[in-house]
């Protein structure tokens, strides 16, 4: 959870937030076939947490500096490096416009290829 404060409040944002707004910013770019639920690790750790939306997101809060782990299908024919760079610059424009927080990193995995 990320806590903010300004002239007007005390402003709180939850995890499930920023991990939907990351589901619709990937989902709308070019060559992004779906997020993908292969990591075995991630289904674990839901499944220990309790976090049943991560399926193939995963995000670290550190000294209000965000990383994200996101794991991608990619659609079959398109360029695997422009697409893991549109996603990158797409999520770090609409997470500081959105959120208003520093993204650090953006670490993108492609575990498959979909025709």
């Amino acid at each position: 959870m990320i806590s903010t404060e300004n002239h007007m409040g005390k402003i709180n944002i939850s995890d499930k937030y920023i991990t939907g707004i990351i589901k619709k910013t990937v989902s709308g770019c070019f060559g992004v076939a779906g997020l993908s639920s292969n990591n075995l690790k991630e289904k674990i750790l839901s499944e220990l947490t309790g976090r049943q939306d991560n399926s193939g997101i995963s995000i670290r809060i550190s000294e209000n500096r965000l990383t994200v782990n996101i794991h991608i299908s990619v659609t079959y024919g398109t360029n695997i490096q422009a697409v893991a760079l549109s996603v990158r610059n797409k999520l770090r424009f609409v997470l500081s416009e959105l959120v208003g927080i520093e993204v650090e990193r953006v670490n993108i995995f492609v575990d498959e290829i979909v025709s």
